[in-house]
């Protein structure tokens, strides 16, 4: 028998993995362009060197700012520049990266 369930997962699923797969072909078009990243969405620990060059690398773009809390910055959008948030987490006593978007 039809079960209406299982076609939207089916559907759900499908519609996932052709947007994921369209990002990746979009981003090989402009070499050093930033591109969305599913890592964007990911709590990393403490705030590094070696961990903003992975978030740079992971969004294919040429530069990188970094981001402070409290601090102010200019609100340009560049699409070759990936944005990363970091704030200091009290408990931890060190700066933790919160998430990284492209602009």
């Amino acid at each position: 028998m039809f079960n209406p369930t299982v076609l939207k997962g089916f559907v759900l699923t499908a519609s996932m993995v052709l947007a994921t797969t369209s990002f990746s072909a979009m981003a090989e078009d402009e070499d050093g362009k930033c591109r969305p990243s599913y890592l964007s969405y990911i709590w990393l620990p403490e705030a590094t060197p070696e961990q903003f060059e992975f978030i740079r690398k992971s969004h294919g773009a040429r530069e990188i700012r970094v981001e402070r809390e409290g601090e102010t910055y200019s609100q340009e959008f560049n699409a070759y520049r990936v944005r990363v948030f970091v704030g200091m987490d009290e408990s931890r006593g060190y700066e933790t990266v919160s998430t990284g978007t492209c602009g």
